[in-house]
């Protein structure tokens, strides 16, 4: 079904460009309000990544855009926050069926270190009584976990990049409904969580990990809170860029060519696309079995 954005949005002429069938032209009374809380620097790219997932529910979204004051990248426009972004004190008497948080750029600090920690744990808070159902991906789960059961990312010495296949200990799992197996999914994090604090916490469920065990799929007993360390939003050509921007740089982890991404793993050849279908079905789920 199809979105509904403020019409003078960026995002909103791109898609209009790309896919109108994703649009909506009038404001049902039954829809699903969602607040997209969005972390990311550049902020109408990562819209548009989320919003393509979104726009293929049955159910039309309107979507609303959230974003943190405590810290503001020198690269956004703050006359285009200032328009388009609600603040903390905006949402505090409002109430939403679902937030999505995006990933940051924040690789090894800290979440205690992050300058806006302060104001998203109060963002949480405040999930907890004014929102349905709430997905973190990527930096946005690692956060949410440490914030909500206490464990804290840690750091990698080689960045696990590339398309995963994923084992689930629960299949039936609602969030997985309609995939296929192995589920495939892009990773692009320099971060992981300890698996033994994760299978001692009562009240997280691990959904889905990776071969060798790390935690990509979780949820809170109570169904409140999806969190995943990946990027089913990520479009085609994402981890290319991700690669060529980091390889030859000073990092404090290895830079790996993505796995099973690039043709023949050979990345002069194009990337194959065995993510985005699953992708769009998990956003599809997230809202049928958890939101609605």
């Amino acid at each position: 079904m199809p979105l509904i954005l403020d019409k003078t949005m960026p995002v909103y002429s791109l898609l209009q460009r790309e896919d109108p069938g994703l649009l909506a032209d009038h404001i049902p009374d039954h829809r699903v309000h969602l607040l997209l809380f969005n972390l990311m620097s550049d902020k109408i790219q990562t819209e548009l990544q989320y919003l393509r997932c979104l726009g293929t529910s049955k159910y039309y979204i309107q979507v609303e855009f959230l974003r943190q004051v405590s810290f503001t990248s020198p690269r956004q426009d703050v006359s285009y926050l200032e328009k388009y972004y609600l603040t903390e004190q905006d949402i505090a008497s409002r109430s939403f069926d679902a937030m999505l948080i995006t990933g940051a750029p924040l690789e090894h600090i800290s979440c205690e270190d992050t300058l806006y920690w302060n104001e998203f744990c109060r963002i949480m808070q405040w999930s907890k009584t004014h929102v349905k159902s709430t997905f973190g991906g990527c930096w946005g789960a690692f956060a949410g976990v440490h914030w909500d059961f206490g464990i804290p990312k840690t750091n990698l010495n080689r960045k696990l990049s590339g398309i995963y296949p994923l084992q689930c200990p629960a299949p039936k799992e609602p969030l997985f409904h309609g995939l296929s197996q192995p589920l495939l999914i892009p990773l692009s994090r320099a971060t992981d969580m300890d698996r033994q604090a994760v299978d001692a916490c009562q009240e997280l469920v691990l959904l889905a990990h990776t071969q060798s065990g790390s935690p990509v799929f979780l949820k809170s007993k109570d169904n409140r809170y999806i969190y995943c360390t990946g990027h089913p939003e990520y479009e085609l050509d994402r981890l290319a860029m991700e690669y060529a921007r980091d390889f030859g740089k000073e990092k404090a982890w290895v830079i790996p060519m993505p796995e099973n991404y690039f043709t023949n793993n050979d990345p002069a050849k194009p990337p194959v696309d065995t993510w985005t279908a699953q992708g769009q079905q998990l956003f599809r789920n997230w809202i049928e079995y958890y939101v609605v």
